[in-house]
Protein backbone atom coordinates (compact mmCIF):
# COMPACT_ATOMS: atom_id res chain seq x y z
CA UNK A 1 0.00 0.00 0.00
CA UNK A 2 1.06 3.58 -0.59
CA UNK A 3 2.19 5.27 2.67
CA UNK A 4 -0.81 7.46 3.55
CA UNK A 5 1.40 10.51 3.92
CA UNK A 6 2.19 10.31 0.22
CA UNK A 7 -1.39 9.81 -0.96
CA UNK A 8 -2.04 13.54 -1.62
CA UNK A 9 0.88 13.64 -4.06
CA UNK A 10 -0.17 10.36 -5.64
CA UNK A 11 -3.71 11.69 -6.12
CA UNK A 12 -2.36 14.93 -7.60
CA UNK A 13 -0.26 12.96 -10.06
CA UNK A 14 -3.23 10.76 -10.93
CA UNK A 15 -5.29 13.87 -11.64
CA UNK A 16 -2.57 15.22 -13.91
CA UNK A 17 -1.80 11.89 -15.56
CA UNK A 18 -2.19 11.33 -19.26
CA UNK A 19 -4.41 8.34 -18.60
CA UNK A 20 -7.88 8.11 -20.07
CA UNK A 21 -10.24 10.63 -18.52
CA UNK A 22 -12.77 8.00 -17.47
CA UNK A 23 -10.09 5.67 -16.08
CA UNK A 24 -8.42 8.37 -14.02
CA UNK A 25 -11.76 9.78 -12.80
CA UNK A 26 -12.98 6.31 -11.82
CA UNK A 27 -9.76 5.57 -9.92
CA UNK A 28 -9.90 8.93 -8.12
CA UNK A 29 -13.55 8.44 -7.18
CA UNK A 30 -12.77 4.98 -5.78
CA UNK A 31 -9.88 6.35 -3.69
CA UNK A 32 -11.94 9.23 -2.31
CA UNK A 33 -14.84 6.92 -1.45
CA UNK A 34 -12.58 4.15 -0.08
CA UNK A 35 -14.50 1.86 -2.40
CA UNK A 36 -13.62 -1.35 -4.17
CA UNK A 37 -12.98 -1.14 -7.88
CA UNK A 38 -15.95 -3.30 -8.82
CA UNK A 39 -18.36 -1.13 -6.82
CA UNK A 40 -17.24 2.00 -8.65
CA UNK A 41 -17.00 0.45 -12.10
CA UNK A 42 -20.62 -0.72 -11.91
CA UNK A 43 -22.01 2.47 -10.37
CA UNK A 44 -25.03 4.06 -12.09
CA UNK A 45 -26.25 7.65 -11.94
CA UNK A 46 -29.45 6.57 -10.21
CA UNK A 47 -27.37 5.53 -7.18
CA UNK A 48 -26.40 9.15 -6.47
CA UNK A 49 -28.81 11.03 -4.18
CA UNK A 50 -27.92 14.64 -4.89
CA UNK A 51 -30.45 16.16 -2.52
CA UNK A 52 -29.68 14.07 0.55
CA UNK A 53 -29.67 15.89 3.87
CA UNK A 54 -26.08 16.79 4.70
CA UNK A 55 -24.91 16.48 1.10
CA UNK A 56 -24.88 14.04 -1.82
CA UNK A 57 -24.79 10.33 -0.98
CA UNK A 58 -23.85 7.34 -3.11
CA UNK A 59 -26.19 4.41 -2.43
CA UNK A 60 -24.32 1.26 -3.46
CA UNK A 61 -26.80 -1.60 -4.08
CA UNK A 62 -26.32 -4.92 -2.33
CA UNK A 63 -25.74 -6.68 -5.64
CA UNK A 64 -22.55 -4.67 -6.16
CA UNK A 65 -21.18 -5.20 -2.66
CA UNK A 66 -18.81 -7.96 -1.58
CA UNK A 67 -20.97 -8.75 1.47
CA UNK A 68 -24.20 -8.42 -0.53
CA UNK A 69 -25.48 -5.69 1.78
CA UNK A 70 -26.33 -2.13 0.64
CA UNK A 71 -23.79 0.53 1.54
CA UNK A 72 -24.05 4.30 1.78
CA UNK A 73 -21.15 6.63 1.05
CA UNK A 74 -21.45 10.35 1.93
CA UNK A 75 -19.63 12.11 -0.90
CA UNK A 76 -16.87 14.58 -0.16
CA UNK A 77 -16.68 17.85 -2.14
CA UNK A 78 -13.78 16.38 -4.15
CA UNK A 79 -15.82 13.29 -5.06
CA UNK A 80 -18.76 15.48 -6.06
CA UNK A 81 -16.50 17.55 -8.32
CA UNK A 82 -15.45 14.39 -10.15
CA UNK A 83 -19.08 13.49 -10.84
CA UNK A 84 -19.88 17.03 -11.92
CA UNK A 85 -17.01 16.94 -14.42
CA UNK A 86 -18.42 13.90 -16.21
CA UNK A 87 -21.05 13.81 -18.98
CA UNK A 88 -24.41 13.28 -17.30
CA UNK A 89 -26.26 10.19 -18.45
CA UNK A 90 -29.71 8.83 -17.81
CA UNK A 91 -30.45 7.38 -14.33
CA UNK A 92 -29.85 3.87 -15.61
CA UNK A 93 -26.57 4.74 -17.32
CA UNK A 94 -23.17 3.82 -15.97
CA UNK A 95 -21.19 6.65 -14.40
CA UNK A 96 -17.89 5.21 -15.66
CA UNK A 97 -18.58 3.39 -18.94
CA UNK A 98 -15.83 1.95 -21.08
CA UNK A 99 -14.36 4.62 -23.37
CA UNK A 100 -14.94 2.37 -26.39
CA UNK A 101 -18.00 3.80 -28.22
CA UNK A 102 -19.15 0.40 -29.48
CA UNK A 103 -19.27 -0.94 -25.90
CA UNK A 104 -20.49 2.12 -23.99
CA UNK A 105 -23.11 0.06 -22.14
CA UNK A 106 -20.31 -1.87 -20.42
CA UNK A 107 -18.39 -0.64 -17.36
CA UNK A 108 -14.77 0.36 -17.59
CA UNK A 109 -12.58 -2.70 -17.15
CA UNK A 110 -10.67 -3.64 -14.03
CA UNK A 111 -7.57 -3.78 -16.23
CA UNK A 112 -8.16 -0.17 -17.28
CA UNK A 113 -8.28 0.95 -13.67
CA UNK A 114 -5.18 -1.03 -12.77
CA UNK A 115 -3.26 0.42 -15.71
CA UNK A 116 -3.86 4.06 -14.84
CA UNK A 117 -2.82 3.46 -11.21
CA UNK A 118 0.24 1.44 -12.23
CA UNK A 119 1.32 4.04 -14.80
CA UNK A 120 1.41 6.77 -12.15
CA UNK A 121 3.20 4.52 -9.67
CA UNK A 122 5.70 3.42 -12.34
CA UNK A 123 6.54 7.07 -13.06
CA UNK A 124 7.22 7.66 -9.37
CA UNK A 125 9.34 4.48 -9.08
CA UNK A 126 11.50 5.56 -12.02
CA UNK A 127 11.91 9.15 -10.86
CA UNK A 128 15.46 9.85 -9.73
CA UNK A 129 14.69 12.38 -7.00
CA UNK A 130 15.12 12.17 -3.22
CA UNK A 131 11.35 12.47 -2.70
CA UNK A 132 10.50 9.66 -5.12
CA UNK A 133 13.24 7.42 -3.75
CA UNK A 134 11.91 7.99 -0.23
CA UNK A 135 8.38 6.96 -1.22
CA UNK A 136 9.60 3.81 -2.97
CA UNK A 137 11.76 2.90 0.03
CA UNK A 138 8.73 3.22 2.33
CA UNK A 139 6.64 0.94 0.11
CA UNK A 140 9.41 -1.68 -0.06
CA UNK A 141 9.91 -1.54 3.73
CA UNK A 142 6.17 -1.86 4.37
CA UNK A 143 6.00 -4.94 2.14
CA UNK A 144 8.95 -6.49 3.95
CA UNK A 145 7.41 -5.84 7.37
CA UNK A 146 4.12 -7.33 6.24
CA UNK A 147 6.08 -10.27 4.84
CA UNK A 148 4.16 -9.85 1.59
CA UNK A 149 5.73 -11.91 -1.19
CA UNK A 150 6.70 -9.80 -4.18
CA UNK A 151 5.84 -12.67 -6.46
CA UNK A 152 2.59 -14.63 -6.21
CA UNK A 153 1.68 -17.67 -8.25
CA UNK A 154 -1.58 -17.90 -10.18
CA UNK A 155 -2.07 -14.13 -10.14
CA UNK A 156 -2.87 -12.14 -13.27
CA UNK A 157 -2.02 -8.85 -11.55
CA UNK A 158 1.63 -7.77 -11.49
CA UNK A 159 3.26 -8.06 -8.09
CA UNK A 160 6.40 -6.12 -8.93
CA UNK A 161 7.43 -3.32 -11.25
CA UNK A 162 10.88 -2.18 -12.26
CA UNK A 163 12.22 0.87 -10.47
CA UNK A 164 15.54 2.66 -10.80
CA UNK A 165 18.48 0.42 -11.75
CA UNK A 166 15.98 -2.40 -12.48
CA UNK A 167 15.22 -2.76 -8.78
CA UNK A 168 12.07 -4.72 -7.98
CA UNK A 169 9.40 -2.57 -6.37
CA UNK A 170 6.04 -3.81 -5.05
CA UNK A 171 3.31 -3.04 -7.57
CA UNK A 172 0.56 -0.64 -6.56
CA UNK A 173 -3.11 -1.54 -6.86
CA UNK A 174 -6.29 0.43 -6.40
CA UNK A 175 -7.30 -1.91 -3.58
CA UNK A 176 -4.08 -1.00 -1.78
CA UNK A 177 -5.33 2.55 -1.31
CA UNK A 178 -7.98 1.17 1.04
CA UNK A 179 -5.14 -0.06 3.26
CA UNK A 180 -3.61 3.42 3.07
CA UNK A 181 -6.90 4.86 4.34
CA UNK A 182 -7.09 2.31 7.15
CA UNK A 183 -3.53 3.10 8.28
CA UNK A 184 -4.27 6.84 8.21
CA UNK A 185 -7.57 6.55 10.11
CA UNK A 186 -6.08 4.38 12.83
CA UNK A 187 -3.32 6.91 13.47
CA UNK A 188 -5.58 9.94 13.82
CA UNK A 189 -5.96 11.26 17.37
CA UNK A 190 -7.70 14.06 19.24
CA UNK A 191 -6.07 15.90 22.14
CA UNK A 192 -8.24 16.33 25.23
CA UNK A 193 -8.17 19.31 27.58
CA UNK A 194 -6.13 17.38 30.13
CA UNK A 195 -3.44 16.66 27.56
CA UNK A 196 -4.45 13.06 26.93
CA UNK A 197 -5.08 11.80 23.41
CA UNK A 198 -7.82 9.53 22.14
CA UNK A 199 -8.40 7.92 18.78
CA UNK A 200 -10.32 10.20 16.43
CA UNK A 201 -12.08 7.27 14.76
CA UNK A 202 -13.21 4.07 16.43
CA UNK A 203 -12.32 0.71 14.93
CA UNK A 204 -15.99 0.24 14.10
CA UNK A 205 -16.13 3.52 12.17
CA UNK A 206 -13.05 2.58 10.16
CA UNK A 207 -14.35 -0.88 9.36
CA UNK A 208 -17.78 0.43 8.35
CA UNK A 209 -16.14 2.98 6.06
CA UNK A 210 -14.41 0.08 4.35
CA UNK A 211 -17.74 -1.80 4.22
CA UNK A 212 -16.29 -4.61 6.32
CA UNK A 213 -18.38 -6.82 8.56
CA UNK A 214 -18.51 -5.51 12.14
CA UNK A 215 -20.50 -7.63 14.57
CA UNK A 216 -24.09 -7.51 13.38
CA UNK A 217 -23.56 -4.32 11.32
Amino acid sequence: AMPHGNMPEFIARLQASGGGRISASCALFAILCVARGGEVRRAHWKEIEWGAEGGPVWHVPAAHMKRRKPHEVPLSPAAVRILESLPKGKPGDLIFPTPKPERESEPISDAGLLKVVQDVWQAIALEDTPAARAVVAKVVLAAQKAKSPLHALKSKKPKVIKGLDDAEVPAMTLHGTRSSFSDWAQEQTLKLGDGHQIKRFSEVEVELSLSHAVGDA
